[in-house]
């Protein structure tokens, strides 16, 4: 993983990588998506689209996240947010820190911000910085890439901001992660938030919703 002190020592596919474009519109496309982060987050279960157009920069940097994960990391994360790279993900840790100034966090513990983009090696939610009693606004937030995002489906949404529920198909979520998520929710005002994304698309989990599987 390349630390900020590193920048110089990257590899010429990072070095390429700083070149990628960030947001077209630094301000305003930054306001657009911090909007939308807070529609899902507010919503939970509600699929929506990203309201800025990054394919081409995802295909430049080798299509290592995809364009939902990539915008909410250029809008959300700033020098004073770490943010935590899996291995997978770990190729835009130049082009981040580059565009953003956010340091990048050696292990999840240390993180503000999260992209899990192989869920065979994602972290226990528990591993990441779930606040406190005191400060729950300190928590992490995580962006996991999934495979497939579709409404209706087995995974079934309950809580503030969902008039009755929601139900949702989610492919590619880390293993056991509704057994893990019911642990995160039990914590509540503590826990960590998530951002669900599939390409352009994204769905908020917040700590406060309550997930369960339906029997089919």
């Amino acid at each position: 993983m390349i630390e900020l002190g590193n920048v110089a020592k990257a590899s010429s596919s990072a070095n390429r990588g700083v070149l990628a474009p960030g947001l077209p519109d630094p301000v305003e496309d930054a306001q657009r998506i911090f909007r939308c982060a807070l529609t899902a987050l507010s919503e939970p279960g509600r699929i929506l689209q990203l309201p800025v157009t990054l394919r081409s920069t995802c295909q430049q940097l080798g299509n290592a996240t995809g364009p939902a994960a990539l915008g909410l990391l250029l809008a959300l994360a700033d020098g004073d947010t770490p943010v935590w790279l899996d291995r997978q993900a770990s190729g835009i840790a130049t082009f981040l820190a580059f565009h953003t100034g956010a340091p990048i966090a050696g292990e999840p513990m240390a993180a503000r911000f999260a992209l899990v983009a192989d869920a065979a090696t994602a972290p226990r939610l528990a591993d990441f910085d779930g606040g406190s009693v005191d400060h729950p606004d300190r928590s992490a937030t995580l962006i996991i890439e999934a495979s497939r995002l579709a409404s209706g489906g087995p995974i079934g949404f309950s809580g503030p901001g969902i008039p009755t529920r929601r139900f949702l198909a989610i492919d590619g979520l880390p293993e056991g992660f509704v057994a893990d998520w019911t642990l995160n929710h039990a914590r509540f005002p503590c826990g960590v938030d998530v951002l669900v994304t599939c390409g352009d698309r994204l769905v908020g989990l917040p700590r406060s919703t309550a997930l369960e599987l339906s029997c089919t």
